[in-house]
């Protein structure tokens, strides 16, 4: 964790991502062919944009961790009695970022407390909710 120049709280987080692709078709290399070609694309778009924005160049506080990127492909299965095949794959990866909450939360303040004063409130099953005053 950092603190940026206004002071804020800056977070550095990762995210596990994962994109699936599927290719149908009626013949088992026409689907595979479409699955692999799926998946290139992906993989093109995510190697030549690994800011995840291709319409803006530079920082855009997202960045793909390019040794995290692995692909898995499915073996192609034809529906039970259809003449169709079904082939996936499934890239996975990994994204750096920077995140920062505004006055320590991502919720509106509701108003100033001046004060706080402790209470003996018992609250359960078998207990009423306390009365709250204006």
């Amino acid at each position: 964790m950092e603190i940026d120049p206004a002071g804020r709280f800056v977070f550095l987080t990762r995210y596990a991502c994962q994109i699936a692709v599927w290719a149908r078709s009626a013949e088992w290399d026409v689907t595979r062919s479409q699955r692999d070609r799926l998946a290139l694309a992906c993989r093109l778009c995510l190697l030549e944009y690994p800011s995840l924005n291709s319409q803006t160049s530079g920082d855009t506080g997202y960045r793909l961790v390019l040794n995290s990127f692995t692909e898995q492909y499915g073996v192609p299965v034809r529906v039970r009695n259809k003449a169709i095949t079904w082939a996936g794959a499934l890239l996975l990866f990994e994204v750096d970022t920077e995140e920062t909450l505004g006055d320590g939360s991502t919720r509106t303040p509701l108003g100033d407390v001046e004060s706080l004063l402790p209470a003996a409130d018992a609250v359960g099953a078998d207990q009423p909710m306390p009365e709250v005053t204006p």
